[in-house]
């Protein structure tokens, strides 16, 4: 129910162009199953690198533990997860529900954990990241490294407990120079990047929730908390990931967790 008892809770979010959904109280046992239909499900290394089974708003949620290494690989690509291909048009939206309970500084690759990312290569990642900088929560909903010095920008930072329920949406309009980036986390500031040039998203990486890369890249830290839900819509080149209604209703969705 949202609020006092007063309206239903959304059965769910739109499924038209989702291409992925880890839904919120199915994780166990080190899988998380793709509720989309697409296969894509999100699957822990075994033994202790599987995130532990916690509780997020009392819906059964992976816990992360960087100190095992634990992480979910999604069995599928970049392209594939960004629907069959990555192109100079391509959009897409990204939502996750998270808890952290780290206590990294933000910055540059070597010290940001990451909700969801792709293995990096000398071009840009793909993906969501967290950090924590005097005290205030930052997120990245798409960051990406400038050739040489690899700095990461934040899109988004949120006062108060970085441990509370955040949730952040993002979304990618064009892959390459001209494309733009907007990012809301907690129905808050936005930030948009506008002429990103030379941003390129390399289609045949492997994904991970939880880490960097499937299997995970050296040197690149694991996140710590709790993730409770993760979607991501595509769109054909040049339109939109999500129409206006669709996007009401997975906001109205998303509120409800």
């Amino acid at each position: 129910m949202i609020g006092p008892d007063l309206v239903p809770a959304p059965p769910g979010p739109p499924m038209a162009g989702m291409t992925l959904w880890l839904k919120r109280g199915t994780y166990a046992a080190g899988t998380w199953p793709d509720a989309s239909g697409n296969g894509f499900d999100a699957v822990g290394p075994g033994g202790a690198g599987n995130p532990t089974a916690g509780a997020l708003h009392g819906h059964p949620s992976p816990s992360f533990d960087p100190a095992q290494s634990q992480y979910l690989g999604v069995q599928g690509t970049v392209a594939q997860v960004l629907n069959s291909g990555v192109s100079a048009g391509q959009v897409w939206a990204l939502f996750v529900v998270f808890s952290y309970t780290g206590a990294t500084a933000f910055g540059d690759a070597s010290n940001t954990p990451y909700l969801i990312m792709h293995d990096p290569g000398i071009l840009p990642l793909w993906g969501a990241c967290v950090g924590i900088t005097g005290g205030i929560l930052d997120i990245c909903g798409y960051n990406y490294e400038e050739t040489g010095s690899q700095v990461l920008t934040p899109d988004v930072t949120v006062a108060g407990p970085t441990a509370a329920l955040h949730f952040m949406s993002s979304f990618a309009q064009g892959n390459g120079a001209g494309g733009s980036l907007t990012t809301t986390v907690d129905a808050g500031a936005n930030a948009t990047h506008v002429g990103t040039a030379g941003v390129v998203i390399l289609g045949g990486q492997t994904i991970a929730v939880g880490a960097c890369g499937n299997p995970p890249v050296a040197g690149h830290p694991f996140y710590q908390g709790l993730i409770g839900e993760l979607i991501v819509y595509a769109g054909p080149s040049g339109g939109v990931p999500l129409s206006a209604p669709d996007l009401a209703a997975v906001n109205a969705y998303l509120a409800s967790f």
